[in-house]
């Protein structure tokens, strides 16, 4: 019933054939607006109620948003303790101290990203922006680019060495920042996931139509 109701407050009055592809998104894009409407029946179908939900909405995404990147970018922070023994072991294995360096870099930079790198956004038609991404916009694609080969490279260190070899059980750390890096990314895919500016595009009011 609030799916229904979603779909008469936002739609194209003009086009009729759009009208289904539309609300198909909005289903896809509307999960918070069926909890928000569960719990809220709006009495008519004004602009004012069209911008209260949409606020809504941005007030609760944005609050999530703020949680994801808080929660992930401390976890590959946390994470870099593991590597901490082989960096200031005794006798350490030169190559594992190197390794050991370039797993603690990778977990950095993957917090980094996180918490401080802009996502970039599709446009409505789910498209990539055509628009100049900006400085911080490349810097992301810079360190995104640098951080994946060091993973590959601290995978490819894990499948290669012995089976027999003594360092074997410690080289499982190496698949971390890989596997840490793939988890941020997959978060930062369900943060863009609703696109309130294609909800405010849709928004329009009765009077004049």
């Amino acid at each position: 019933m609030a799916s229904a109701r979603l779909r008469k407050i936002f739609h194209y009055p003009e086009d009729s054939g759009d009208d289904e592809y539309k609300c198909e998104e909005l289903d896809e894009e509307g999960v918070f607006l069926v909890a928000l409407l569960n719990s809220r029946i709006f009495p008519t179908n004004s602009s004012t109620e069209q911008e209260s939900v949409i606020e809504g909405l941005r007030i609760q995404n944005n609050r999530r948003n703020t949680e994801y990147r808080t929660t992930f970018a401390v976890i590959p922070l946390l994470l870099t303790l593991i590597f901490i023994p082989s960096v200031f072991s005794k006798a350490p294995n030169p190559q594992d101290r190197v390794f050991s360096f370039f797993g603690i870099s990778s977990l950095i930079a993957t917090a980094y990203t996180m918490k401080y790198l802009p996502i970039q956004r599709p446009d409505s038609r789910g498209k990539r922006s055509m628009q100049d991404p900006g400085f911080l916009v490349r810097i992301r694609k810079l360190l995104l680019l640098a951080n994946t080969a060091i993973c590959g490279l601290l995978l490819l260190m894990y499948i290669f060495s012995p089976v027999e070899s003594s360092h074997n059980t410690q080289q499982t750390v190496y698949i971390v920042p890989g596997l840490m890096l793939a988890i941020v990314l997959l978060a930062q895919k369900m943060m863009v996931s609703i696109n309130l500016n294609h909800l405010e595009s849709l928004r329009y009011s009765y009077k004049g139509v």
